[in-house]
């Protein structure tokens, strides 16, 4: 009876914690030179035309832009900022599927893969030079259940990896 309370604790705890969203990265473009160390960088977040605007996802995207804000080591700056960003951060929704905690709590696999594929392009704005290019995408899958990553998840999971790309480019001069 007592090893069945372990084991039931054990459960209820990985089920509350759920799982990481697994990240793949396909980079396409990426600069040997680095642009200064800390530099400001603008931060553009939009979806493709395709994707329907909703509440979770201009909630993901504000969500998306409060972690990188955070996390990164320079400063993010506004379109109307003097002087100019030296970099712009330019990161494209190409798909998306909301899953919330609840809904995977309450329902497991039953409602759906969270799904989020971004494009993410790091400019140098005083000559339009692309530093890096690399496409991030993160699925949830049915088998899965419960412990499925949720687009909370995945959104934190990409902002690290985000993160480590401005990081890794606005380095070293």
């Amino acid at each position: 009876m007592l090893l069945f309370r372990y084991f039931l604790t054990i459960a209820m705890v990985v089920m509350l914690c759920g799982c990481a969203a697994q990240i793949n990265e396909r980079t396409s473009i990426k600069s040997t030179e680095a642009t200064a160390s800390n530099v400001s960088v603008l931060l553009e977040v939009q979806p493709l035309e395709r994707i329907d605007e909703s509440k979770s996802l201009t909630t993901s995207i504000a969500e998306l832009k409060k972690v990188i804000s955070k996390k990164y080591l320079g400063s993010i700056a506004s379109a109307s900022e003097n002087p100019k960003p030296e970099a712009l951060l330019k990161i494209t929704i190409e798909q998306f599927r909301h899953v919330s905690g609840f809904g995977r709590f309450m329902a497991g696999s039953m409602v759906g893969d969270a799904v989020l594929k971004l494009n993410v392009k790091l400019i140098a704005v005083a000559d339009g030079r692309v530093i890096h290019e690399s496409t991030l995408d993160t699925q949830s899958s049915f088998g899965e259940g419960v412990f499925g990553a949720t687009t909370s998840r995945q959104i934190e999971a990409m902002s690290v990896k985000i993160i480590d790309i401005l990081n890794s480019n606005t380095a070293k001069s």
